[in-house]
């Protein structure tokens, strides 16, 4: 993501709220923050800047006029509409 603190705010928010999951890692200064859900990778957040460091592609550039979605985010969770809801107050 472009914007590392107002992503790790939110979902700092959300899952605590609607999982009750606290961050098991947060690095401001690597724009790195893990969650862990039972046990296993719930959520990771790495700053759009330092993963195209990482992997090489921080010379190409950052947006294109068409592209498809980056990203991908699945959880389990017990009351879909209940927690539509109070995602939706964010």
């Amino acid at each position: 993501m472009r914007d590392f603190p107002a992503a790790l705010a939110f979902y700092q928010a959300v899952l605590s709220e609607v999982c009750h999951v606290e961050p098991v890692k947060i690095l401001p200064e690597a724009a790195y923050a893990n969650w862990d859900i039972g046990g296993e990778a719930g959520l990771v957040l790495y700053g759009r800047d330092r993963i195209a460091q990482v992997v090489g592609t921080a010379g190409l550039p950052s947006a294109a006029t068409a592209v498809q979605d980056a990203t991908m985010l699945v959880m389990k969770v017990g009351d879909v509409e209940g927690n539509l809801i109070e995602l939706q107050s964010y």
